[in-house]
């Protein structure tokens, strides 16, 4: 496993974490990877999350979009070896 892969790992944990729908999309910003001596992998991401809706408008008919952004920081130890990911906010 490469530095990489580690950052795409930690992604699909945060995601699968995070329970991402349809009207959500999560993005990645600012990532590190560090590989201990024991050949584990310590990840950390800043994330937010996007949330897109729309809400009835004052005019019959209309709509008005409404977009929530979150944000925080997320950290991964993968183990390539037994196959874990061991994660906290």
């Amino acid at each position: 496993m490469d530095q990489n892969e580690a950052v795409n790992v930690a992604i699909g944990a945060l995601s699968n974490a995070l329970v991402i729908n349809s009207k959500e999309r999560i993005g990645s910003f600012g990532s590190s990877a560090d590989l201990g001596r024991d050949g584990v992998w310590t990840v950390r991401l800043k994330w937010t999350r996007v949330t897109e809706s729309f809400f009835t408008g004052v005019h019959p008919g209309s709509t008005v979009p409404q977009t929530q952004m979150t944000s925080g920081s997320f950290e991964a130890l993968i183990d390539p070896i037994n196959r874990t990911v061991v994660y906290k906010f």
